[in-house]
């Protein structure tokens, strides 16, 4: 792999929904298929840490 390029572009959007609120995750670029399972747990686990943030 060429740690010198970018491989991965992310992008977190939230919007106010009265009151409630919703955020939409992406991610843009290539990665193994096996590596795709393991990353989207990872980004699961980051927002269940932030919903255990705000819900202190």
């Amino acid at each position: 792999m060429d740690f010198n390029t970018p491989s991965h572009e992310i992008a977190v959007d939230f919007e106010s929904r009265g009151e409630k609120s919703w955020a939409k995750f992406s991610q843009f670029g290539e990665a193994p298929a096996a590596q795709v399972v393991l990353m989207t747990k990872g980004f699961e686990s980051y927002f269940d840490s932030l919903t255990n943030f705000l819900n202190r």
